[in-house]
């Protein structure tokens, strides 16, 4: 008897770490139902280390951003978002506040004239 007993056991054990596996992978696909775009923004008035910073710091400002990676010698920055938080003009404009163009949206020119002279 003794060996059905183990086979009982071993079993239930399956079951109960089945289940629990189910509910784990549920919240992992409601977790991973946001909807993420990947864009890539034109910056033709960067100059250097220091715009590379204050874009990041920028665009990370704005609700939804998941990365942000500013290319300096190409002039463009890749963004990864939540679109169900923002969209692209959303994180271009944050970039022109700054004092930046971004892509076709022109810098907000006062904030270009407190950026830094090597900014400029």
């Amino acid at each position: 008897m003794k060996p059905h007993k183990n086979i009982l056991f071993a079993f239930i054990f399956v079951f109960i770490t089945l289940g629990c596996n189910k509910t784990n992978q549920q919240k992992i696909k409601t977790d991973s139902a946001k909807i993420v775009e990947s864009s890539t923004i034109s910056l033709p008035s960067i100059k250097c280390g220091m715009c590379v910073n204050t874009i990041k710091e920028a665009i990370k400002k704005t609700e939804g951003v998941e990365t942000a990676n500013v290319n300096l010698s190409a002039k463009i920055v890749m963004v990864g978002f939540d679109k169900s938080k923002t969209d692209l003009s959303k994180i271009e404009k944050a970039i022109a506040d700054a004092g930046y163009d971004a892509n076709n949206l022109p810098r907000n020119i006062q904030a270009y004239e407190n950026l830094p002279t090597c900014c400029k």
